[in-house]
């Protein structure tokens, strides 16, 4: 007999006893209570890199690992959604879950396609100007084939475009011709109301209420529009009508102002890369006769209307800085963070631009960022243990 081998063999026999009943302890300690559940405290989401087909949506979710000892769930995999009034907006999945002692900040990527922009876009203005925003995940055990879904963080975002247009202050309408005398009509009211949406249109109603001046008769032959967001030109037109307003009268034009929602992805694009910050401007014009003399194009530039839409869609406007025209999407996709402090549990507060984070847990904000803390979700573990 070999008394090495023996004794070789003993010992590799010995060691793999130990790891084997280490591992039964540590798992058995999970299954028993005597070592806490690691648990989601925190997640966090903000626009990377966005170019003229992709953006980035950067997440990253905070563990809390109570144990003294740190736990590789190879069989683990955390897939996640964000969604926009139900819309699905970006997918990611992370591999391989390993979660240190304390908190443990994993980090994922995932891809939104620009071209779903124009249907969120129609279902916020059909929604009232508002949107809901959901982040959602699924921690999934591939071992044993069950799947934890994790409480969603919902957020609420509006907007307040077409109330803006609504004024009754006097405008004067200039013509700068010298073929007629300014100014050709007073504008003494204006108002705005969405139309009926469809995937392709977004209608704003317009209606002015106008005042003629002068003695001799004014006629509206056509009223046009040219609609710009951050530049981007998103709609162009002009209505006919004839509106005669008689010397010393008031009449309501009105005109339909359309937005071509395929434009809207190019619009999206700038206006990540002005921190979610749109600069909203309709340029009118008008054909007037005025005394049944000859039809000359006036600027309206009385009614143009320039609103600023500010968006906050994860609650960390300020921090969104990465979004650069071409950009690689890449980013700080796998890495994972360790720390030894907790998230401490705060109150739902209100960003600077009047959106409120609606969530199902509590939330704690800093500068420019904020970061929801789940008081319970039944732990990552929760995904992996056998049953009691």
């Amino acid at each position: 007999m070999d008394l090495r081998a023996l004794a070789f063999g003993s010992t590799l026999k010995t060691a793999l006893t130990v790891v084997l009943a280490g591992s039964l302890v540590v798992g058995g300690s999970f299954a028993v209570g005597l070592l806490g559940l690691p648990s989601v405290v925190a997640t966090e989401n903000a626009f990377g890199d966005v170019n003229e087909t992709t953006t980035t949506v950067e997440t990253a979710m905070t563990v809390h690992n109570p144990n003294p000892i740190a736990v590789r769930l190879g069989g683990v995999s955390v897939n996640y959604t964000v969604s926009m009034n139900d819309i699905g907006m970006a997918y990611g999945q992370k591999e391989g879950v390993e979660i240190g002692t304390g908190n443990t900040t994993l980090r994922f990527e995932s891809y939104l396609r620009n071209e779903r922009i124009p249907n969120w876009w129609a279902s916020h203005v059909s929604n009232g100007e508002e949107t809901t925003v959901q982040v959602a995940a699924d921690v999934r055990s591939g071992t044993l084939g069950r799947t934890v879904h994790v409480t969603p963080v919902t957020r609420t975002v509006s907007t307040n475009i077409s109330d803006q247009f609504n004024s009754t202050a006097d405008r004067p309408v200039n013509a700068g011709s010298p073929l007629v005398e300014d100014p050709v009509l007073v504008v003494r009211e204006t108002r705005a109301h969405w139309g009926t949406v469809t995937a392709t249109e977004t209608p704003l109603e317009t209606s002015f209420v106008v005042y003629n001046p002068k003695a001799t008769p004014v006629t509206f032959g056509s009223l046009g529009y040219n609609i710009t967001m951050n530049g981007v030109d998103v709609g162009e037109g002009e209505s006919e009508q004839a509106v005669v307003i008689p010397g010393g009268a008031t009449r309501t034009v009105q005109a339909s102002t359309v937005l071509e929602n395929r434009r809207l992805d190019e619009w999206w694009v700038t206006h990540l890369q002005h921190n979610q910050t749109t600069d909203l401007r309709i340029d009118f014009y008008a054909r007037l006769s005025v005394g049944g003399g000859e039809s000359i194009r006036v600027p309206l530039r009385g009614l143009t209307y320039e609103k600023t839409i500010h968006t906050d869609i994860f609650g960390n406007a300020n921090a969104s800085t990465n979004a650069t025209a071409g950009g690689s999407g890449g980013g700080s996709s796998g890495e994972e963070t360790t720390t030894s402090d907790t998230t401490e549990d705060g109150t739902t507060s209100t960003t600077e631009d009047g959106t409120t984070a609606t969530t199902t847990s509590t939330t704690s904000t800093t500068e420019g960022a904020t970061t929801t803390t789940t008081t319970s979700d039944g732990g990552l573990l929760g995904a992996v243990r056998e049953p009691a």
